[in-house]
């Protein structure tokens, strides 16, 4: 999750104030574990010193050194008999010990080149790349053929039995969210705990938006893994007039309760107080949580109330 350019002033004035965000932080949020890989010890091989000669010629003229050989030494009057008893025996050995050596080399070169290969590789894969196309999930040209209530019903269906947060999306609904998430991609929401919130911040990034608590954003900065992404699937966004959503929650820090709400209020800051993202990004100083906060209370009572009448 890379650093949005409002952050370090916010986090700045948050770090030395005495808001409420710093007491409910620390004390609600459950960090996302850090794996620590371990490698197995080698064994390093301690230096054979011998006084003897060092190198005898094979039939090629390629030089052989056996006082490498950590047996040589006990193996030393043995070797020097069948040199004189039998020089061709003896080169012979020389010339297959020499085709083992070179034969072993070229298989370490290979290992540590694909080694190298694949390091390399894993440094230039991008963070934030969506890893699956809506192709990948439903069959594009089946779904071509549907209506968007159709499609709604399907999309919605494959995720009823899983640990996930999905939707069906207006285009018009979601040309706002991204014109706003687009021009500022960061933001904070709050997750209403026991005795107060816990703050996560947002981040959009080609058409995903990528969740982590504020106090692992605070500790990791960039490398702050991702506790929630949140696809964004554009595929029939002209044809069909919808983008389709999906957010498998993975972290046991959060729910399915929690990645509904943040989807939520992805929703309600774009589409009914946009000056608050823009405010967080242009003016971050400036930025008071607690208007975040009264927001989200204020828009969930009224959704409980309309959905009660």
């Amino acid at each position: 999750m890379s650093k949005g350019n409002c952050s370090k002033s916010f986090l700045q004035k948050l770090q030395g104030s005495n808001s409420v965000i710093d007491n409910m932080t620390h004390r609600y949020v459950r960090l996302f574990p850090i794996l620590l890989g371990t490698s197995r010890p080698g064994v390093a091989n301690r230096p054979f010193a011998l006084n003897c000669t060092r190198s005898i010629a094979s039939s090629q003229n390629d030089v052989v050194d056996l006082t490498e050989n950590p047996f040589f030494q006990k193996y030393a009057d043995k070797i020097q008999h069948l040199q004189k008893s039998n020089p061709e025996e003896y080169r012979k050995r020389l010339d297959q010990l020499k085709a083992l050596k070179q034969s072993k080399r070229e298989e370490g070169k290979v290992e540590t080149e694909n080694k190298t290969s694949q390091k390399s590789t894993e440094k230039k894969l991008p963070v934030t790349k969506k890893t699956k196309t809506l192709d990948d999930i439903l069959k594009l040209e089946m779904v071509m053929k549907l209506k968007a209530e159709d499609i709604q019903k399907l999309w919605v269906d494959r995720y009823a039995n899983k640990d996930a947060v999905c939707a069906v999306i207006s285009s018009q609904s979601y040309c706002v969210i991204r014109t706003i998430l687009e021009k500022y991609p960061v933001f904070v929401f709050p997750l209403p705990r026991k005795d107060g919130y816990e703050i996560f911040v947002g981040q959009f990034s080609n058409n995903d938006i990528y969740f982590t608590s504020l106090i692992n954003y605070q500790q990791h900065k960039e490398n702050a893994p991702s506790q929630l992404t949140l696809n964004h699937f554009t595929e029939l966004e002209s044809e069909k007039g919808i983008v389709l959503m999906s957010g498998p929650v993975f972290d046991d820090a959060l729910s399915v309760t929690d990645a509904q709400l943040l989807a939520y209020q992805v929703q309600h800051f774009c589409t009914e107080h946009p000056k608050l993202i823009r405010g967080f990004n242009v003016s971050p100083q400036d930025f008071d949580i607690n208007s975040v906060i009264s927001s989200l209370d204020t828009g969930l009572l009224s959704k409980t109330s309309s959905l009660n009448k």
